[in-house]
């Protein structure tokens, strides 16, 4: 259901779908050029029962502006971790690059779908 919803919104005009609720990060789609994340996991969490639930990606947009326009030109993603009920933290090295790369790989898994 929330794939269609998404498609909607992009068909009638958004550029950009920024879900959410979900406490895992959830797959990106680029649909017709644009972007939809789903779920960027969790930030500020106090359950420390499950890795999944101690991850969380942060998504940083750049808009230029041109013609009374703004348009989506860059995306960044910042994987994060939380530690001791609440506290997050950038992941660095290793485990930057495998956070990526799961994100990566459940994103393609979801375009096969399509």
């Amino acid at each position: 259901m929330w794939r269609p919803a998404s498609h909607f919104r992009l068909d009638a005009g958004a550029d950009l779908i920024l879900g959410n609720h979900p406490h895992w990060i959830q797959p990106i789609e680029v649909y017709k050029g644009k972007i939809i994340t789903y779920a960027y996991g969790n930030f500020i969490f106090d359950q420390m029962w499950s890795v999944k639930t101690e991850e969380g990606v942060i998504g940083i947009y750049t808009f230029q502006k041109k013609e009374g326009m703004s348009k989506l030109v860059g995306v960044e993603f910042k994987p994060i971790k939380i530690k001791d009920y609440g506290q997050p933290y950038f992941l660095a090295g290793d485990a930057y690059l495998t956070a990526l790369t799961d994100l990566e790989l459940q994103s393609r898994a979801l375009a096969k779908k399509l």
